[in-house]
């Protein structure tokens, strides 16, 4: 008759034995009582020559087919010499709980199971990925849990348990992940009913767990974090920017020596600050410290100087301009601590505790401070922690960085990045300007000539930091940087006394922003190859005799926003921005829903009247800012009009004269430019990319006089006149109308109207 099974056993070390010791780690045993209710205790062989094969033949002697295995956490260098050479062939370098685990693992049978509880590096460590590669060898691993803290170990040890099964063969492999919640964060019931519903997935994720499908790779870090799918989402986010590359393809890595190794006398490396201003002789150290939070390098205040003598001699790593000093050791709330240096600066060496990158050939200036930026960013702190098992410090390693993920500039980023450093130069000069001035004043000849200068010096930076000012202004950006059409309909709310005259101005303004956005929608479609359904049934009702309106250009908008088809178009087409428009303008969804309500009820007779047209007014003025700030976009794309044109078939060049319609002044002057040879319309409307490159917007915009006021107007589709045959198009400026009998076949060619029956 066969013995009956056991329900479990934990096994855990000998403390007489254990080179870890008890009371050095403050380990508990205590709580295995409790992970093993119905089971018992075992413990495990003494640590000596034979203690691999020893943890071998207890388990296989053992009935039970459930295991509970808190190893030993001690390493090799604990034991005594002759241990330590037993154990050099299969184990070398392997920590006493590594050794445990493998030699538990290759005694389970196939349908046995073992949880075990281990230190953080196991999991994260790169020397550990060959021991993740034999486990996986004789056994699959089912589940990783991840504590919220080590109530049985002291803070140094992060440990994660995880749970294999004794067969390695596995149809459909996948492993399920859990991070134990904070006591203060769920219940204990609600941690349960989650953990469970984890165990009956067979893919996707829970609000603390996720189901890893196909077998873990032994070469990366098994933690919660690393191969939680939200840190792939974020990563994905970040190849938006451009393409993604390892660090390494863009940057040498290189650390510098430790004090101990610098070259030279105590007194040589360290300097006092007297020594220093008297001999001029000391080259600064950037240490760690010397990195600070604000991405700034403290290389006039280090610490640690080096003779200039001795830094040719020593090998130490000389810092060039355009280097990255980024901190080994960064805290919980810091992130990765990273500052570049600069000309002035040098020189300076590096310590030891720097990591230093040094940019490699082809790598812009506009890529070095991408990357700057992204080591500094929350996203870059998390994917270095979660190589840590979510270490509240971030330790940074050569292999790590290597490896980090890194976005490249695409074309539109670069040149808003050099745009940014150009004026981050110009400000210096105007700074170092209006610096000099003051420190001039008792320079001159005589103390009138001094007050005169600093009167004349000091008037430039005082309309400088006027001009700056008003550029803070969203209202002064509006009426001088958006395009005419809406620029000038701002001007008129932003002069419009809170009445309800002012009020139909905020209407106004912000159909026309929508009519536009969305004209820019539809160019952008065209050139894309794609489609917009809406526009079949919103071309029906023009034709029809119905005009367009504020819902159409939502309805645009919106799909445009919404279609599979436009989210999978890359992020350098065209006006990509008015894809986001709606969801991510900040709230611009939500003011232009309550726009449209306030438009359809002065349209049915049901606006404010009396007293309540104030606030009205106040409230949807304060809904089109939130419209007109996530539209700033349009600022960056001119609106052009193409006057003359001149093929030069010679030098194979188009030279074009043209007025860029922007600001909310209709008279600009007229600019000339060469472009490669092309076909532009005179007298046609143009939308500018951030190539350069010009998109005809005829006829969804159209540039003409107005028969009604006489002046030069911008015009759009309204309505089909039936009994005229023409097209009914009305100024986004004033609302004038005029009828044009010829433009019909354009608006039909581009799906804007149907054809004719």
């Amino acid at each position: 008759m066969d013995k009956p099974q056991r329900q479990g056993v934990a096994l855990i070390p000998d403390p007489a034995s254990d080179p870890a010791r008890q009371e050095n780690h403050n380990i508990d045993y205590s709580f295995v009582e409790e992970v093993i209710q119905d089971g018992r205790k075992e413990t495990l062989p003494a640590v000596d020559e034979d203690f691999p094969e020893a943890v071998r033949k207890l388990v296989e002697e053992e009935e039970s087919k459930r295991f509970y295995v808190f190893p030993p956490f001690g390493n090799q260098r604990e034991l005594p010499n002759e241990v330590r050479e037993s154990l050099k062939g299969e184990f070398r370098g392997a920590d006493l709980s590594t050794i445990a685990t493998l030699s538990v693992l290759k005694s389970l049978g196939k349908e046995d199971k073992a949880a075990f509880t281990l230190p953080s590096l196991f999991f994260s460590s790169q020397q550990a990925g060959r021991y993740r590669k034999q486990s996986l060898e004789v056994a699959h691993p089912e589940l990783i849990i991840r504590p919220p803290d080590s109530p049985f170990v002291d803070s140094i040890v992060q440990v994660q348990t995880i749970i294999y099964s004794g067969s390695s063969s596995v149809e459909t492999p996948i492993t399920r992940f859990f991070s134990i919640p904070e006591v203060d964060e769920v219940t204990a019931e609600e941690a349960i009913d989650d953990f469970e519903q984890l165990l009956r997935q067979g893919g996707g994720e829970t609000t603390h767990g996720f189901v890893h499908r196909n077998q873990l790779n032994p070469s990366e870090t098994w933690t919660y974090e690393s191969l939680n799918p939200e840190l792939k989402r974020e990563i994905e986010e970040v190849e938006k920017l451009g393409e993604i590359k390892p660090l390494e393809e863009l940057f040498e890595l290189k650390i510098g020596r430790p004090p101990t190794n610098y070259v030279g006398s105590e007194e040589e490396v360290e300097l006092d600050s007297e020594a220093v201003s008297e001999t001029q002789d000391g080259v600064p150290v950037i240490e760690g410290r010397d990195v600070r939070a604000d991405g700034s390098l403290s290389h006039d205040d280090t610490r640690r100087q080096v003779r200039r003598s001795k830094v040719e001699k020593s090998g130490l790593l000389k810092l060039q301009d355009g280097d990255i000093c980024i901190r080994r050791v960064s805290g919980s709330k810091t992130g990765v601590v990273a500052g570049e240096v600069e000309q002035h600066m040098t020189p300076l060496v590096s310590s030891h505790n720097v990591v230093v990158l040094r940019p490699k050939a082809g790598t812009t200036q506009e890529d070095r401070k991408v990357v700057l930026q992204y080591l500094r960013s929350k996203t870059a702190a998390r994917y270095l922690r979660a190589k840590e098992l979510g270490a509240g410090h971030i330790r940074l390693t050569v292999g790590r960085l290597r490896e980090l993920p890194v976005p490249l500039a695409d074309e539109d980023l670069r040149e808003a990045l050099g745009s940014l450093l150009e004026a981050a130069d110009l400000f210096d000069t105007w700074k170092e300007e209006a610096l000099d001035a003051a420190q001039s004043l008792f320079d001159h000849p005589t103390a009138e000539d001094g007050k005169m200068h600093v009167l004349t010096t000091g008037r430039r930076s005082r309309q400088r930091q006027h001009a700056a000012e008003r550029q803070d202004d969203l209202s002064y950006r509006i009426q001088t940087q958006f395009p005419h059409p809406v620029a000038y309909r701002w001007r008129t709310v932003a002069a419009a006394k809170p009445d309800l005259e002012g009020y139909l101005h905020v209407l106004e303004c912000a159909e026309v922003l929508t009519c536009y956005l969305a004209l820019v929608a539809l160019t952008m479609a065209q050139d894309a190859g794609k489609e917009i359904g809406y526009l079949e049934e919103m071309g029906r009702r023009v034709a029809d005799g119905r005009g367009t309106n504020l819902g159409d250009w939502i309805a645009i908008l919106r799909e445009v926003r919404d279609s599979k088809s436009f989210r999978k178009l890359p992020d350098d087409t065209p006006f990509y921005e008015v894809m986001h428009f709606v969801p991510t303008g900040r709230g611009a969804d939500e003011a232009l829903s309550s726009l449209k309500n306030r438009r359809d009820k002065q349209a049915h007779g049901k606006g404010p009247r009396g007293d309540s047209v104030r606030p009205a007014f106040e409230d949807a003025k304060d809904s089109l800012l939130v419209l007109l700030d996530a539209a700033e976009f349009l600022s960056e794309y001119p609106l052009r009009y193409v006057d003359r044109t001149q093929a030069d078939t010679i030098q194979d060049c188009l030279t074009y004269w043209y007025r860029d319609i922007m600001g909310d002044h209709p008279l600009v002057p007229v600019e000339e430019d060469t472009t490669a040879p092309k076909t532009l319309e005179a007298g046609s409307l143009y939308l500018v990319d951030r190539s350069g490159s010009l998109h005809l917007l005829r006829p969804l915009l159209d540039r003409r006089r107005c028969p009604v006021c006489g002046t030069w107007s911008t015009f759009y589709l309204d309505s089909y006149v039936e009994d005229g045959d023409a097209c009914l198009l009305k100024s986004m400026e004033h609302s004038h109308t005029t009828q044009d009998e010829e433009i019909y076949e354009a608006f039909q060619q581009i799906g804007l109207l149907p054809n004719k029956t």
